[in-house]
């Protein structure tokens, strides 16, 4: 789709209230999952490896995922014609006492999230509020969706670092004390330096970006998570700092936080299951034929 369609369909959207948006989402989002059908295999297959113990729920399950995916879209779309001050108005943070200490030790932030719940609105409701925060980010296929995209995120003060050939500006940018923000929850292989972890039941290929640069330079490792309410509105929760352990080998240490990561995500997907983007192949065994999807790897 060019970009002037999508910023058209943008304008349309502005026409709608907040919730009006979000009912427009959760149709379209429905659309996907009776009509195209869209990956369902693939979310079918994913939740039979990791939650076997609740079939009965599956079908529930992911047509929830496709519809929250929908409303995450639209909200999206409508963030663009909202000021600074109605986005944050939808967003109420917890534990930002966790993040001001880590903030005061002047070593940097990484943030490590999952594609769970809204986590663009994750991203952009924290640089409006003056985090900052940099994400590291691969480029859509299409590239007129790319550019609605990035210009989306990018104008509400979010830096975007590619996923290749950023680390120099990745380390400066953690070594000035500043905030970085990784999702970790896709399949990235040992071309990319990726490590098999545990997660969900199963060992799969998980990114030691994370670990790395936190070892390298001293950073705080935050989980975030953000989740919608039933009002419409979204909960952002900072969570305990992951500690880097300094009795271990490097290659320990580094497997240790890769696992202590994967198992912050775990609890939040088996926790609210619904939030969660089932359909990125994760859970393939780590022997056979994978995707390069790292965000970034620093060694």
């Amino acid at each position: 789709m060019s970009t002037w369609l999508l910023r058209g369909f943008a304008r349309l959207i502005s026409l709608l209230s907040w919730k009006g948006a979000q009912s427009l989402g959760a149709f379209l989002g429905l659309v996907w999952f009776h009509i195209l059908r869209i990956r369902r295999g693939q979310v079918r297959r994913n939740l039979a490896l990791a939650l076997p113990h609740r079939a009965h729920e599956h079908y529930r399950i992911s047509r929830a995922v496709y519809r929250n995916m929908g409303i995450s879209g639209i909200e999206l779309f409508k963030m663009r014609s909202m000021s600074g001050e109605e986005t944050l108005g939808k967003v109420r943070n917890h534990g930002l006492e966790r993040y001001e200490e880590a903030l005061a030790r002047g070593q940097g932030i990484i943030v490590v999230t999952g594609h769970f719940g809204n986590f663009d609105l994750l991203a952009c409701s924290q640089a409006l509020r003056g985090v900052p925060l940099a994400i590291v980010s691969r480029d859509l296929h299409g590239k007129s969706s790319n550019r609605f995209w990035m210009e989306t995120r990018q104008s509400s003060g979010l830096t975007i670092f590619p996923d290749t050939g950023a680390a120099r500006s990745i380390l400066k940018w953690l070594r000035s004390g500043n905030v970085l923000g990784l999702v970790v929850d896709q399949r990235t292989g040992p071309s990319d330096g990726g490590i098999t972890s545990p997660f969900l039941g199963q060992n799969v290929w998980t990114s030691t970006a994370p670990a790395k640069l936190a070892s390298r330079t001293g950073a705080a490792l935050l989980p975030v998570r953000i989740e919608r309410r039933e009002d419409g509105d979204h909960d952002l929760f900072v969570e305990r700092e992951i500690k880097i352990p300094g009795d271990l080998s490097a290659n320990d240490r580094v497997t240790r936080v890769t696992a202590d990561i994967n198992a912050v995500l775990e609890k939040w997907v088996r926790d609210l299951p619904s939030s969660w983007m089932w359909l990125h192949r994760r859970f393939d065994h780590p022997g056979r034929r994978h995707e390069n999807s790292s965000e970034v790897d620093i060694v």
